[in-house]
């Protein structure tokens, strides 16, 4: 009786009616959830409506009002003038856009809907921006990016399946940082993920390396 009412636990919300090409945000199927459930909560941050409330994940929720600041510093140094009211502004025409991309009916209002889209979306950015040294932080001993292990958690996090935001929105705000054109944001997210997926390509190398040829050494 325990196990079905923990498999039933793990069963998503039903998927809507009908759903469009925009929609591109899911929830992991049943049967893997079954399989591993922990393979898909986030470890230390939520990214969008899924795991919003989940408790676990307040350790980070607190640094990021810091974060949509520094979103907001860095777009009024470019020659902006961008506010939490400008912002919300700008998502809240995206509200529509934004449901349409998740699999199922979001239980939240507009403007719940649009404070996590606005907290989210400029943390992710600003992460992303700071890794690349296209931003400075204010404190550099910042908690963020001091602990070695943040970081790298942080990338797996964003890599989930259901701790997504539309990319529509990461493009939007960050069209209002006012970077010029060259800055690309697809060529850095690339960049930031790319690390942790070449320290894994680079550990099966060693691996490789190791086996076939034990009298390699590298100083």
């Amino acid at each position: 009786m325990e196990t079905n009412q923990a498999t039933e636990k793990l069963v998503p919300c039903r998927l809507k009616e009908s759903i469009g090409e925009t929609c591109c945000i899911f929830r992991a199927p049943p049967l893997l959830l079954q399989t591993n459930p922990l393979a898909f909560r986030p470890s230390i941050v939520s990214i969008g409506p899924y795991h919003s409330d989940d408790e676990r994940l307040q350790m980070i929720q607190q640094h990021k009002h810091r974060f949509l600041e520094l979103f907001m510093e860095t777009a009024n140094q470019q020659g902006g003038s961008i506010s939490m009211t400008f912002l919300e502004t700008i998502v809240g025409d995206l509200e529509k856009d934004i449901r349409d991309a998740y699999s199922e009916p979001l239980q939240l209002s507009r403007e719940e809907l649009v404070k996590i889209m606005v907290l989210d979306g400029c943390f992710v950015l600003m992460v992303i921006l700071v890794a690349s040294k296209h931003v400075s932080l204010t404190n550099p001993n910042d908690t963020i990016f001091t602990l070695p292990w943040i970081v790298p958690t942080l990338r797996v996090d964003l890599l989930l399946l259901e701790n997504q935001v539309p990319y529509m929105l990461l493009e939007t705000l960050f069209g209002k940082l006012g970077f010029p054109a060259y800055v690309d944001p697809k060529r850095l997210t690339c960049i930031f993920f790319e690390s942790s997926l070449g320290y894994i390509c680079l550990r099966e190398c060693w691996k490789t390396l190791q086996i076939f040829n034990r009298d390699i050494f590298f100083i």
